[in-house]
């Protein structure tokens, strides 16, 4: 069984809704919650703002660690691109570890399609169920193994390059 909650401002009426609202959502999140449900649009395009950096960094230590490593055994040509690819990997890889790595929120994404709002029941809802926002926990130890692998992988590769270059 799925467990449901949700954040909504007009639970709270006229208190301050933003402190309510960050206490229920960080409580939420820390009891790993599967679907949170989110009414206000400020909270919203705040989370998703913060999941799409997560993200972005992940996919571009893992597309451009396998970019390098890629174009390290291509050709002679493509040797060049090695070392950057390699660094921005390691870049992007570091700042997802040390800033999202143990935020309780990288655990989540946003659900983008309405099939994705089944798995909530109806009662649940907000009454104003149009502007939703839903967060699915989803499992991301193969996505953190993924991108620590590629990111050390290729900066490996690179040091041996530079090294076999005698730069090192």
């Amino acid at each position: 069984s799925t467990t449901v909650m949700a954040v909504s401002e007009e639970t709270y009426g006229i208190v301050p809704s933003d402190e309510l609202q960050d206490a229920a959502l960080e409580r939420h999140l820390q009891q790993k919650v599967q679907v949170i449900v989110i009414e206000s649009p400020q909270l919203s395009a705040q989370l998703e703002r913060s999941i799409r950096i997560g993200n972005a960094l992940h996919k571009t230590a893992v597309l451009s660690g396998l970019g390098a490593l890629i174009a390290g055994g291509a050709s002679l040509s493509l040797q060049h691109v090695v070392t950057p690819l390699a660094c921005l990997s390691l870049s992007c890889g570091s700042t997802y570890n040390v800033f999202w790595h143990n935020d309780p929120l990288c655990q989540y994404q946003v659900a983008q399609d309405g099939s994705d709002l089944d798995q909530v029941s109806v009662a649940a809802l907000p009454p104003s169920a149009d502007d939703l926002t839903v967060l699915q926990r989803r499992d991301d130890r193969v996505r953190r193994v993924l991108h620590n692998t590629m990111m050390v992988t290729a900066s490996l590769y690179a040091l041996y390059k530079l090294r076999l270059k005698g730069l090192l």
